[in-house]
């Protein structure tokens, strides 16, 4: 992939990057950590002690909100949700929100948007709403054989509906 030398671009280094005894890593700057810990929760995750995720350090969690489903293109809420959002702001754990898309029009993109800023409203939410974009790992989705411009513009939509509601919007993507 080609890089945008436009863009602007973080000045982290390898060197500041340091793995714990635990495994888990920090970032350094001058000597002092400068990084946060946070988690992806869905209901892949199943039931979370909020409180002993607090104890543990963690800052901040993404907590998926739900997903458009990858055949169907049914809105599905994550079983989960609620007891996560509501759990998590008890804890005094920030969080954020996302969605895992399957949207092939700008109106299903819109939909999905509007769904999020449903389920989010009851909660406190100081992290970015994230669209989830990214390919069926072993499956075919529906929305795998967009063209870059379409799928840029359903992102666009979403994150324009997100931000307009007061929110940051945030993407989270891979390569594909």
């Amino acid at each position: 992939i080609q890089i945008q030398e436009s863009l602007k671009k973080n000045n982290y280094t390898v060197e500041n990057l340091q793995v714990l005894e635990d495994g888990e890593y920090q970032y350094l700057t001058d000597g002092q950590v400068t990084s946060y810990k946070g988690i992806d929760i869905s209901k892949h995750q199943s039931w979370i002690d909020w409180r002993a995720v607090a104890a543990d350090g963690v800052q901040f969690a993404f907590i998926r909100v739900g997903n458009r489903g990858y055949e169907t293109g049914e809105i599905v809420e994550d079983e989960y949700f609620g007891h996560n959002m509501k759990s998590a702001n008890a804890a005094g754990v920030k969080t954020g929100a996302y969605f895992f898309t399957q949207a092939i029009t700008e109106e299903e993109a819109i939909e999905e948007a509007n769904f999020v800023l449903e389920k989010i409203a009851p909660y406190q939410v100081s992290c970015p709403v994230v669209l989830d974009v990214e390919m069926i790992a072993g499956e075919e989705g529906r929305a795998d054989n967009l063209s870059v411009e379409d799928r840029t513009r359903f992102v666009k939509v979403f994150c324009e509906t997100i931000a307009n509601a007061g929110y940051k919007p945030m993407i989270y993507l891979n390569l594909e």
